[in-house]
């Protein structure tokens, strides 16, 4: 994850085929927010991998894949299920890398 928005603007111009790019979005807020750096994304050889709340949105199907964390996005709950599907995946990892060590 890069900030500010020039810094994942510049990072995603670098983009290869050894790369792989993880967008987070709740419900595709970042593809308006960001169109050149996700045209830059889409339009590269890297993997990509979408991970969202909401399914429907015009570049679902530019991703190698899409992860949809709820079944049933519901945009009155907010980001709630996507903030605890990224706790429970850092938790997790945390504790298997821990557990290696």
């Amino acid at each position: 994850m890069a900030f500010p928005d020039d810094l994942q603007l510049e990072l995603s111009k670098k983009l290869d085929e050894n790369s792989l790019c993880i967008v987070v979005s709740s419900y595709g807020t970042f593809f308006s927010k960001l169109p050149e750096v996700i045209l830059n994304i889409t339009n590269s050889k890297a993997k990509t991998v979408f991970l969202t709340q909401g399914t429907v949105n015009f570049f679902t199907s530019s991703f190698d894949h899409t992860i949809s964390i709820s079944s049933k996005p519901e945009p009155v709950t907010g980001n709630i299920a996507m903030e605890f599907f990224l706790d429970y995946v850092t938790k997790r990892s945390m504790k298997l890398l821990d557990s290696k060590l």
